[in-house]
């Protein structure tokens, strides 16, 4: 019998993505933000014009930040039994500057669970699809 598929997303799901937008702003722009602020679009967050939400963002999206996320760790034992019964990938909005070190991630803290990673080009100026596409 086939297995059937489940596409798992990474951000938030697998990694602790906000809690480290949130420390990164409070860090790098003074800000004061807790988790309960976060929202995906930037401009609800930092109430800046776009050419500066723009330049924070991009500051933020580089390898090094995304490297050393946090696992969720309550995901682990959930997927380890839905591994056994489905074929799981990944399905996230990470830009193609993320690719490496999220399979990276992905390989150091969740190995063997994926049967891959497919990237969407969902934001920003590489927007072309959605992750339902």
């Amino acid at each position: 019998m086939k297995k059937e598929s489940i596409a798992i997303d990474l951000d938030d799901v697998l990694a602790a993505h906000v809690e480290a937008f949130i420390q990164f702003s409070n860090a790098q722009f003074g800000t004061n933000l807790t988790i309960d602020d976060y929202d995906d679009h930037f401009a609800n967050i930092w109430n800046v014009e776009q050419k500066e939400i723009e330049r924070r963002s991009k500051l933020f999206h580089v390898p090094n930040n995304y490297a050393e996320l946090e696992v969720k760790e309550e995901s682990k034992e959930a997927l380890r039994r839905l591994n056994s019964e489905y074929n799981l990938f990944i399905v996230t909005a990470r830009g193609s500057g993320l690719v490496e070190i999220s399979f990276d991630w992905v390989n150091r803290y969740y190995p063997g669970i994926f049967k891959g990673i497919h990237f969407v080009p969902s934001w920003g100026y590489e927007k072309t699809k959605t992750k339902a596409d």
